[in-house]
This record gives C-alpha cells, sequence and structure tokens, in this order.
C-alpha cells in the first residue's frame, strides 16, 4: 500500500534519534496513538459533501434554463430598441473595443492586436514560473535575510507615507504614515528574536515544497483555471437567476422584498465554491509536507505518489471536511457582501456590521487554515480537526508564538517584487516587438499587465509554501523525533532556532 501521513507515525520510529537532547518533553500531553487518528481511510462529514455537489447542480441547472430565456428578452428588447439609447450605448461600446484590438497595420494611433496582448501575457507568465522557481532556492539561502528586509521595508513605506503627506500639506495622511510608522517599528522590536525561528520554518517549509514543486504547482495553478470558470457559470447563473425571478422584460425588473435573500444565497454560492477550491490545495499541500516530513523518499519527486495521494484524499474522504470549514467562512462572507451593499446605500449599521464581519471572517480563515493542516496530515473530520487546534496552541501555550505573520510578510512581498519584474520585462517585450500604446496609456499598460501577471502567478506559488508553514510548525509540534530521524540538518536548525526565541517554552 501506498504510504501517505495517515500512517508514517510507526512505533519504531517513534523510540529515540540517538540523541541526549530531551525531544521527548516537546511531544503535546494528550494521547494519541502511535499511527495518527484516521489509519483507516474513510469520508468524514458526508452530509457537507452532498450538499455542495447538489449546490453545484442547482447553479448549473439555473444556468442551462434561464440563460436562453434571457438572452431572447434582452435580444426582443434590443430589436424593439433599435433606436434607442441603450442599444446606441451597446454599439458604441463594440466600436470602442474594435477599435481598442484593431490592428496597427493601418497606422492607427494607439492600436494593438490580440496576438500582441497573448504574446505580453504568454512571454511574463513563462518568465514568472521561472522566476518562482528561483525565488525559492533564494528564499532557502536567505531566509533570515528576506524576513527583515520585508519588515523594515514596511517601516519605510510608512516613513514616505508620513514625509510625503507632511510635504504635500496632507496633514491626515502624513499622521496615518506616522502612525504606521510607528507601530511597524514596535512590532519589528517585539518580533526581532523570532526571526531566526520563522527563517527556520520558511526553510523547513520551502524544501518540502521543492521536493514536490511540480505536482504542486500543477493543481495549484490548475485550481485558478477551475476558480476561474466557476466565476464565469457563477456569473451566468447569477444574471439570468436573477433576471427570471424578478420577472425582467427586457431592461425594466420589477421590485421584490425577497430578492435579497435570493442574492444572498447566490453569493453564499460563489464563496463557498471559491473556499472549497482553495482548501482542497491547502489540504494537498499539508499532506504532501506531512508524507515528506514522515518518508522522505516518497515525497521527493515531480508527481511524487506523496502529491497524488494527498489529492485523492482531499477530493474524497476529506472533501466533506472541506466543504463543511468552507461553508462556516462562506456564510460570513456572503453577509459580508450583503453588508457592504448596505453601506453603498448609506446605511451606518451597515457599516458596522461589516467590519465586525470582516473581523469574524478573518478569525475564521485563520482558524480553518490550522484545521486543514490536521486534516491534510491524519484525515480528520473537520470538527475534530478544529479540537486538535485548540489543543496544539492551548496546551503547549503557542498561541503566543505563532510566527506565520511573519513568513507571509516575506510571501506577499515576493509576489509583488516578482509582478514589478514581470511588469518591466513587458515594457522591453513591447518596445522590441513595436507595440503601439502611446493612445491608451503608453508604456503603462504593458507594465501593468506584466505586473498583474506576474503577482497573481507568484501568489499561488507562494501560498503553497504558506501552507507548508502551517504543516511545519503542527508537525514539529507532533512528530520533532521523526524530524531528526529524517532530516538531521534542518532538525539541527530547528532546535536551536527553538532555543534561542523561546527559550522557556523549550528546554532542550
Amino acid at each position: 500500500m501506498t504510504a501517505s501521513a495517515y500512517n508514517h507515525k510507526s512505533g519504531g520510529g517513534m523510540a529515540s534519534c540517538g540523541e541526549s537532547l530531551e525531544i521527548e518533553s516537546m511531544i503535546l500531553d494528550h494521547t494519541r496513538p502511535s499511527t495518527p487518528a484516521n489509519p483507516e481511510q474513510k469520508c468524514n462529514d458526508v452530509g457537507f459533501a452532498i450538499a455542495f455537489i447538489w449546490h453545484l447542480i442547482a447553479v448549473t441547472f439555473v444556468t442551462m434554463k434561464y440563460m436562453p430565456i434571457m438572452y431572447s428578452g434582452l435580444s426582443q428588447y434590443n430589436s424593439n430598441n433599435d433606436n434607442g439609447g441603450g442599444d446606441r450605448q451597446r454599439r458604441h461600446l463594440v466600436e470602442w473595443a474594435s477599435r481598442w484590438l484593431e490592428d496597427g497595420d493601418e497606422g492607427g494611433e494607439g492600436n494593438i492586436s490580440p496576438e500582441d496582448l497573448i504574446l505580453l501575457v504568454a512571454i511574463t507568465g513563462a518568465a514568472t514560473l521561472l522566476s518562482s522557481s528561483i525565488t525559492l532556492i533564494f528564499m532557502v539561502n536567505f531566509a533570515s535575510l528576506l524576513i527583515k528586509f520585508a519588515i523594515l521595508f514596511n517601516i519605510a513605506t510608512g516613513g514616505l507615507m508620513a514625509a510625503a503627506g507632511f510635504l504635500g500639506g496632507n496633514v491626515a495622511l502624513g499622521a496615518v504614515g506616522l502612525l504606521v510608522t510607528v507601530f511597524t517599528a514596535c512590532y519589528a522590536k517585539a518580533v526581532w528574536n523570532r526571526i531566526p525561528f520563522a527563517a527556520t520554518n520558511l526553510i523547513c517549509a520551502v524544501t518540502a515544497v521543492r521536493a514536490n514543486l511540480g505536482g504542486l504547482a500543477v493543481c495549484s495553478y490548475f485550481s485558478l483555471i477551475v476558480l476561474f470558470g466557476w466565476t464565469l457559470l457563477w456569473t451566468s447563473s447569477f444574471l439570468s437567476g436573477m433576471y427570471v425571478y424578478l420577472q425582467c422584460d427586457g431592461m425594466e425588473c420589477s421590485e421584490d422584498s425577497s430578492s435579497g435573500i435570493v442574492t444572498f444565497l447566490f453569493f453564499l454560492s460563489f464563496y463557498w465554491t471559491q473556499q472549497v477550491i482553495k482548501n482542497v490545495v491547502h489540504v494537498t499541500v499539508a499532506g504532501t509536507v506531512g508524507t515528506w516530513w514522515f518518508t522522505p523518499h516518497e515525497a521527493n519527486s515531480c508527481c511524487s505518489s506523496a502529491v497524488r495521494g494527498s489529492l485523492f484524499r482531499a477530493t474524497t474522504y476529506s472533501f466533506g471536511s472541506i466543504c463543511f470549514g468552507s461553508l462556516i467562512v462562506a456564510i460570513i462572507q456572503a453577509l459580508r457582501e450583503m453588508a457592504r451593499e448596505g453601506r453603498s446605500r448609506g446605511d451606518m449599521l451597515a457599516c458596522c456590521a461589516e467590519c465586525v464581519l470582516g473581523c469574524l471572517q478573518g478569525i475564521a480563515e485563520y482558524f480553518n487554515k490550522w484545521a486543514y493542516s490536521f486534516v491534510g496530515l491524519y484525515g480528520y473530520g473537520f470538527l475534530e480537526a478544529g479540537k486538535e487546534v485548540i489543543n496544539l496552541f492551548k496546551e503547549r501555550g503557542w498561541t503566543t508564538i505563532i510566527t506565520d505573520n511573519l513568513i507571509d510578510r516575506v510571501l506577499g512581498l515576493v509576489s509583488v517584487g516578482n509582478g514589478i519584474l514581470m511588469g518591466i520585462l513587458a515594457i522591453v517585450v513591447s518596445g522590441a516587438k513595436g507595440m503601439d500604446f502611446e493612445g491608451m496609456g503608453g508604456m503603462f499598460v504593458p507594465f501593468m499587465i506584466g505586473l498583474v501577471t506576474g503577482t497573481v502567478l507568484t501568489s499561488v506559488l507562494m501560498s503553497i509554501v504558506s501552507s507548508a508553514v502551517n504543516t511545519v510548525i503542527v508537525c514539529y509540534a507532533e512528530a520533532p523525533q521523526e524530524f531528526q530521524k529524517q532530516h538531521p540538518n534542518l532538525s539541527e536548525q530547528m532546535r536551536v532556532s527553538w532555543r534561542q526565541a523561546f527559550p522557556s517554552h523549550f528546554k532542550y
């Protein structure tokens, strides 16, 4: 049977690392069997998986049934109002798009062909994949330097904001910039001694990701394609469904007091699927890193059995758990979207509700990413995984030493940095190819194309690293002996960084 993180805690491997250090003192007090909590693979939270699948069927049904009705109604409206303002605006939009995408052979100013746009995206996309892979190597060798730079960069950004505000006569902007600088500086002083620990966690996570980079990257980028396809499907379903529900006749729709409920359900559908897609990748990464932790020889190739097995479990046995936790966050997101709509109409209560819901969303998402590390590692149900998260950071007092915030700063900075490089590359390519953007903003257009392409693609890859960091922290709390046995060099770095950063928590 193919090994996995589900069954890698063998009793023999837990006995001793051959070290005199008191590593055993790090194990949590709660009892855990010698094998992880779900050695027999079984489906958890099945009801939520069934509900999710039925909801996808419902969205598809609405699109197929009501999209032709909406198209027919709008076509009839346009034919009856051929000289109307709405149709005129539509024709102007089509003419503008045609001029914007028109080939530049006729000498028009500011013209670019669709082929040139595709070329820019393709070149910057390919360059992003290459630069992101090189960045992972750089992160392993200069993790501590990157974290320090990210912190100092935030301080410098606040200082520049303050200077620009005060020098430009904008006292409010200057005051905000000054506050950002002061708070960021205080934060830097408080966490500076944690940088070696965060750097070691980052090194371990990147090492695990690099060992399985091909498979994990394919999963992540494919999830981006799936999310794009889902957005198109949902948009079609939402527009056509509301068109029919509100009994629209052309561009005129009736008022219905219950339309808010229907809108909420559509928003819930969109965010639920979005969360599920994202969390499937997170659980896959967690399972892969867990396999690398316990049996690295099974997680050291492009399409290793660790990646395949983890993805299979994420989309079968653990899919219900993923749907469960994702639904909680999706409900908050949908409510927040409704509150945002109310705020746009000047409702102060809606503004306050949006703020509160934003905080709740952040808490729920933060909790979920740790819970899904346990789901990917051990195949727990969502509630059981949640209990393990609470035990992990409660029994050992680790609520005060979570350092993923430091690492997330680095990953965000790396994503933006790669985006800027791709923006510059796009300018060079457009100049070499003779692309004319003078009538559309000059070099700003290719720069933005490269910036967006580079930032988005790099962020997808960095999200893998972020998931891996969370899993490394959980694994080191659960099985430091296995880490010492399988990865002695990394284990030594981890031990030294823990001792330096948190001497009161670990005495070994």
